[in-house]
């Protein structure tokens, strides 16, 4: 068996060594730029509750942050932590509308709450939680619900109907699929819930029917708990937030080891020598990185094939695929904080796919075209070497030499004259 060089294994060494040790920081399940929002609709003996958690990703977060303190810090003083939640639970409740057999219910505050749990590269994700309740009266009736907030925003929406002894049935799910926001299923990107509304049947109140509800707090710790440890701390569940309910495999798994590198580097107190050695690692990853489907690959191996390219037209190649790769994701991130600020993310993506297929459709078309144009041109320098035959006037046949000198005839047989 054929051993490693020694250059390379001192350069895959370190590479598995940091892949293998570090702990995985994920990033959130349904995307850094997602908000999601569930609701949990408990009707009981006295009225109804509605809890409500906002679970914001890592990029909506800090740009919540921004509006506290310029340097986005999830630790807020008490009086910053008590005006934003007040200022939240103000905005979300506008957002959040309740009505029975067509007449509005006041949705009055109970109990709320505010956590940070740790996101990707140290960057904090934002969990509000709302309980609001409503008088209801004791008849028969039709409770719905409706919620408006962030309606352009990607992410899970999800709405379940408790049971507190009326609800006789319900639009809305009796169990929640991410257990109220804390386990996301593995294909949570490809086929999240979309429930803004719900409407449940009621049935009368009477001795024996319907209970009280437990106090406004409890459903908040309730909600909570899966995610705090003892202590104060995160749960083993917090700590791998991003890969709720995610299948074991390769992609996730190299993700986390990803991430981990980018908390690493990103740590201020790292000396010179293992700086250079995460730019060192960090070139490697990319080289591997490059290797996968896609970067243009394929393009790239015909024009080298196609041009008869030497080793250093292929070398060069590279290296410019490399610097407009790496350009194009820097202005890729320039344009989308810029416009971020006057459109949401999740709408300005899909513009800016279009316009970089459209981009791609065009330079494909002029390369057809000057393609077929150069098809069409005879090819310059042709000569021709070979003669031409023609016939006089009077039918005399004549030939055309290269020289430019003309013969006729044929004044015998296979004989012609010069002229």
């Amino acid at each position: 068996m054929r051993r490693l060089p020694r250059p390379c294994a001192l350069l895959i060494a370190p590479i598995l060594a940091l892949l293998a040790g570090t702990v995985p920081v994920w990033a959130h399940p349904m995307g850094n730029f997602s908000i999601n929002h569930y609701t949990s609709i408990t009707v009981g003996r006295d009225g109804v509750r509605v809890l409500y958690i906002v679970d914001m990703a890592e990029i909506p977060t800090f740009q919540e942050l921004g509006d506290l303190n310029a340097a986005h810090s999830a630790r807020l003083t008490p009086a910053q932590r008590r005006t934003y939640l007040a200022g939240k639970a103000r905005s979300l409740g506008a957002g959040l509308q309740l009505a029975y057999d067509g007449r509005p219910l006041r949705l009055s505050l109970r109990a709320d709450d505010l956590l940070f749990p740790p996101g990707a590269g140290g960057l904090p994700t934002e969990r509000i939680y709302l309980v609001l309740e409503a008088a209801l009266p004791r008849g028969a009736g039709t409770l719905s619900y409706q919620d408006s907030n962030f309606p352009d925003r990607a992410g899970w929406k999800e709405i379940v109907a408790g049971n507190g002894g009326r609800v006789l049935s319900s639009t809305a799910s009796a169990t929640s699929r991410s257990r109220a926001l804390t386990v996301y299923p593995s294909n949570a990107t490809s086929s999240p819930p979309q429930d803004l509304s719900a409407v449940l049947a009621v049935g009368p109140w009477s001795g024996a029917v319907g209970r009280a509800l437990p106090a406004p707090s409890a459903a908040i710790r309730e909600a909570e708990a899966p995610l705090l440890g003892q202590n104060g701390s995160w749960s083993a569940l917090e700590q791998r937030l991003s890969v709720k309910g995610a299948p074991a495999g390769s992609t996730s798994w190299a993700q986390g080891r990803m991430d981990a590198l980018t908390a690493l580097i990103s740590r201020k107190d790292l000396s010179p020598a293992v700086l250079a050695l995460s730019l060192l690692i960090a070139c490697a990853l990319g080289a591997f990185h490059a290797l996968s489907p896609g970067h243009g690959k394929t393009v790239v191996a015909a024009y080298i094939v196609g041009s008869r390219a030497n080793a250093s037209h292929a070398l060069l190649l590279g290296l410019t695929v490399t610097a407009t790769h790496t350009a194009g994701v820097f202005a890729l991130g320039l344009v989308t904080l810029a416009l971020s600020h006057y459109i949401v993310p999740d709408q300005l993506y899909p513009w800016l796919g279009a316009i970089s297929g459209l981009g791609i459709t065009a330079i494909g078309i002029t390369l057809a075209l000057r393609r077929l144009a150069a098809l069409r041109r005879p090819a310059p320098g042709h000569a021709h070497d070979h003669t031409h035959e023609h016939h006089d006037h009077d039918g005399t046949p004549h030939v055309h030499l290269p020289d430019g000198r003309i013969i006729s005839g044929p004044h015998e047989e296979g004989q012609y004259a010069t002229l």
